[in-house]
């Protein structure tokens, strides 16, 4: 009893620190977020050159994407519902952020119901 009472602090921190857990900064994070029917497209290539393409479609309030790791670039394409708005977020300090967010916020954009476009994804410095 005196060993498990003695391992819970460091239990406590374990999971404190694994709460606060942020992705590496080569990790690139495409998300989509919004209700009703969606969809969210990208081509991407990896840093070894090969094309990788996801897709997504909304259905509920879930938010849906994927990571890479430090792709070379590539490219978006959206449809929001036709009734309801959808918010795109990019997270990686080494992109450059293609969306219209504050210089405080973090790097997404809400576009209205029915929007359709497209976004490029490129690493700062050109690279």
């Amino acid at each position: 009893m005196k060993s498990l009472l003695a391992g819970l602090p460091l239990l406590m921190i374990a999971t404190a620190s694994a709460a606060q857990w942020e992705p590496y900064p080569e990790m690139l994070r495409i998300e989509g977020k919004g209700e009703g029917a969606w969809n969210l497209k990208c081509q991407m290539q990896t840093k070894k050159g090969d094309p990788v393409a996801r897709e997504f479609t909304g259905r509920g309030k879930k938010a849906l994407g994927f990571s890479l790791d430090e792709p070379i670039g590539g490219s978006c394409a959206y449809v929001a519902a036709p009734d309801k708005p959808l918010t795109i977020s990019l997270r990686s300090p080494m992109y450059v952020c293609p969306l219209a967010s504050a210089v405080d916020k973090p790097c997404q954009q809400t576009f209205p119901a029915g929007a359709t476009g497209t976004f490029d994804v490129k690493k700062k410095g050109g690279r």
